[in-house]
């Protein structure tokens, strides 16, 4: 099955936020510590329960956002009371102004957080197909240890670190409490940030690594590649490799290769997200800044076959949000063109994008081919569930 039209992505501290904030709240530990708990993927990201003031949530487990945060709704719920504004913006630097708060206590399993900094956020923007609470951020992850067991989908929470044999690697944490590591991709170091609330692997910015990856067999895209709590992303170029190539850290690789995203106007040289880490069991030692990656992930999935183009509801119009140029079928199909059916019938019998990703999911698993019809030129497009074209970077 292909993956989803975008790489999710959540917002990251900008400016307008005291560190008090930030660095706000503490951990009380567990009678039972450490304890379990089961988790689900949904979107190919993480979603954990909490109790936010007593008050059950289902939350989005984000290290690449510097707090933690509620949707209005459940936090009218959980007394939650907003004081302020934080500016924010997101890794396609969109910005947004948001309400902050200190929340009294928060409970995961019965790992207790007090006095944490949260923000307000409407979680529908960037996850409309599925009901979040909210976000369960780097403030409160980068307080506690983690064992992430992918296959079984179970989650350990210490005060203490873990122990497993396995691949460790040290993290900084900075002033916005995101985690940075250092790799070297393709021959080139990156300064990368760990991002478990990107559903993309590792992506580079394309402005500093292009020029190294000249030769590489890679799929273009152009269009809209993300969406944030700031919405869809502006519309650009990417690259990714066909080929998953080596991932080394300390001068040694590590077990699990990965294909490589050129992206334009990244706010780090580099991304490493959940797609990457679900490869492996997985354990963040907040307490010592320590990754362990040992066997017992999840294998990179395939991704040879698709139809070549994303469809996606912008304000109130199905649009062609994202297209492979080289494609022979969709050359001549310019981006944002709206759509007006698809395979013979109106697509405005799909109440929203949940409807149509339903849909277009079940097509995907008979791989049947899905008709277009374009509303502009009248244009009708038969698109095969094909293998993936591709060219050479130059």
């Amino acid at each position: 099955m292909t993956r989803y039209v975008f790489y999710f992505i959540i917002l990251s501290l900008y400016a307008g936020c005291t560190v008090s904030y930030l660095d706000s709240g503490y951990l009380i530990p567990s009678l039972n510590d450490p304890v379990s708990l089961d988790f689900t993927m949904q979107e190919d990201l993480i979603l954990i329960e909490a109790e936010v003031n007593g008050i059950k949530g289902e939350f989005l487990l984000d290290n690449g956002f510097s707090m933690s945060a509620v949707d209005p709704e459940f936090a009218e719920k959980a007394n939650i009371r907003f004081k302020g504004e934080a500016t924010l913006r997101d890794a396609n630097n969109a910005k947004l102004e948001i309400g902050k708060a200190l929340v009294d206590t928060v409970r995961i399993q019965g790992q207790t957080f007090v006095n944490t900094g949260f923000y307000e956020i409407e979680t529908s923007r960037f996850f409309p197909c599925y009901p979040v609470d909210g976000i369960i951020g780097a403030s409160i992850i980068n307080k506690i240890n983690w064992e992430i067991d992918f296959s079984g989908q179970k989650i350990r929470l210490s005060s203490r670190p873990f122990d497993r044999p396995g691949t460790k690697i040290k993290v900084d944490f900075i002033n916005n409490n995101s985690s940075l590591l250092d790799l070297t991709v393709h021959g080139q170091a990156v300064r990368a940030k760990i991002d478990l609330g990107s559903s993309g692997g590792i992506k580079l910015d394309a402005a500093r690594y292009r020029a190294a990856f000249a030769g590489s067999e890679v799929i273009k895209r152009t269009g809209m590649f993300s969406l944030s709590a700031a919405g869809l992303g502006a519309v650009d170029t990417s690259y990714q490799t066909v080929e998953s190539l080596p991932v080394n850290y300390g001068g040694q690789p590590l077990p699990n290769k990965s294909r490589i995203g050129l992206n334009n106007g990244l706010k780090y040289q580099g991304y490493v997200g959940l797609e990457y880490f679900r490869g492996y069991h997985l354990i963040i030692n907040s307490t010592e800044r320590e990754y362990i990656l040992s066997d017992g992930g999840m294998p990179e999935e395939p991704d040879e076959l698709s139809y070549g183009l994303a469809i996606y509801l912008v304000e109130g119009s199905w649009k062609i949000i994202q297209v492979n140029p080289n494609d022979p079928l969709l050359q001549a199909v310019p981006l944002l063109s709206e759509v007006e059916s698809v395979d013979g019938a109106p697509i405005s019998r799909f109440p929203d994008i949940c409807a149509y990703k339903a849909y277009l999911k079940e097509k995907i698993e008979q791989e049947e081919p899905l008709r277009i019809g374009l509303k502009d030129s009248g244009e009708l497009i038969e698109l095969p569930y094909r293998r993936r074209v591709s060219i050479t970077l130059k």
